[in-house]
């Protein structure tokens, strides 16, 4: 056998070429080149870049999830309160509107037949020009109607009535000038006594029913004390003897107007953005009173 030379430093020329091939080897396996790690760095990229857009279209799609259950959320409050006013039309208590209409005791009633302008529509021909006309007193020019649009009206007796304490009277005696004695009693009815002076208010029977102007209203311990003078009515004497047994129901008069407005705000596109409002009693004043969107 062949013996290979011995190094000057004592070592044998084999081992000595096992140890550089090792080294060699060791250097090419322990890290990346430069081309490497630029396409490393590339890919990753590529991929963070990926997660980027699928997460930025997941939030989009959230949001606009969101803002499509808003707007269903809305209309189905919209559609609700107009299906109430709807059913609620023409009411007035026991005596039904076909059978029986109402006195209208004040001559600023929104209405001058509350038969034919219980539930009336009209479309909106032109700026501040309603055809057939919005309900007296109500004025088109505080309204920013969209042209083309319809509009709604709806009148009716409140849903909250009150039972009379005693019959319309003065000293004991039945009066039909004698101020309206309402049981306000807590639970009596659906909501609580709220009207006011000004406020408009129908006193109903199953024989007949008015409208009328409050002029005074006086509360204590479940009773409140309704005046109806001529001072805001053509007559301060109501039309029928009102009494306790004979079905007599106190409740506030309404008239609302629904229609699209211009909310004066703008999309992205410059269009104009629209809205459902609703204006309730009284009308006259948008500032004090402006109507709900």
């Amino acid at each position: 056998m062949k013996t290979l030379p011995i190094s000057p430093y004592g070592i044998s020329t084999k081992r000595l070429l096992n140890d550089l091939i090792c080294l060699n080897t060791k250097t090419r396996h322990g890290g990346f080149s430069l081309v490497e790690l630029l396409i490393a760095m590339t890919l990753g990229l590529i991929l963070i870049a990926g997660m980027v857009a699928v997460f930025a279209g997941n939030k989009r799609s959230s949001e606009l999830n969101a803002a499509m259950a808003d707007i269903q959320e809305n209309a189905r409050f919209a559609l609700d309160s107009m299906a109430s006013d709807i059913r609620m039309s023409g009411f007035q208590g026991c005596i039904d509107l076909n059978r029986g209409r109402p006195m209208l005791l004040s001559n600023e009633l929104p209405t001058t037949d509350y038969h034919s302008t219980a539930a009336a529509a009209s479309i909106i021909v032109a700026d501040e020009q309603w055809d057939p006309k919005p309900p007296l007193s109500f004025n088109p020019s505080n309204h920013n109607a969209i042209v083309g649009s319809h509009a709604l009206t709806l009148q009716f007796g409140s849903s909250a009535t009150f039972p009379l304490k005693q019959e319309v009277q003065v000293d004991s005696r039945p009066d039909r000038t004698g101020p309206i004695v309402v049981n306000t009693t807590p639970g009596i009815s659906s909501e609580e006594f709220t009207l006011r002076t000004d406020d408009y208010a129908i006193i109903s029977n199953c024989t007949g029913a008015d409208i009328f102007k409050v002029t005074s209203v006086d509360t204590t311990a479940n009773t409140a004390t309704v005046g109806h003078s001529a001072s805001a009515n053509t007559s301060g004497s109501l039309s029928f003897d009102f009494g306790v047994n004979d079905g007599t129901k106190f409740m506030r008069f309404e008239s609302n107007v629904y229609y699209v407005g211009d909310t004066g705000l703008r999309n992205t596109d410059g269009d104009i953005v629209s809205a459902l409002y609703r204006q309730a009693l009284p009308y006259g004043d948008p500032t004090l009173n402006p109507p709900t969107e």
